[in-house]
């Protein structure tokens, strides 16, 4: 594995619910087909882009070696104790946090 961590991402298409760009990019990105999809909080990126972010929780349940994966290389789960060791931004381990505490 790569010391480096990667997430999907993208925005909304005008007129767009970011719930249901979540649900587009996961299918455009990883061939992701989510259900329950849950909105946890809205964040800002005050560290780079000044962004507002949504960031939503979701169920998956199926082998990630049947993911087609269209703009990674490569995809793994960690643990929370693992992400020390990755190299990701400062703004992605803030919304990893939050998260860890919802």
């Amino acid at each position: 594995m790569h010391n480096y961590g990667w997430s999907t991402g993208g925005g909304c298409d005008p007129g767009e619910m970011p719930a249901n760009a979540v649900v587009r990019e996961l299918a455009e990105e990883a061939g992701l087909a989510v259900t329950d999809l849950a909105e946890l909080f809205q964040i800002t990126d005050e560290r780079g882009s000044g962004q507002r972010l949504t960031v939503f929780a979701a169920y998956w349940d199926d082998d990630p070696a049947g993911l087609h994966l269209n703009e990674g290389t490569e995809l793994s789960f960690v643990s929370p104790a693992e992400l020390g060791d990755l190299t990701i931004p400062p703004f992605t381990r803030d919304v990893l946090a939050r998260v860890a505490s919802v």
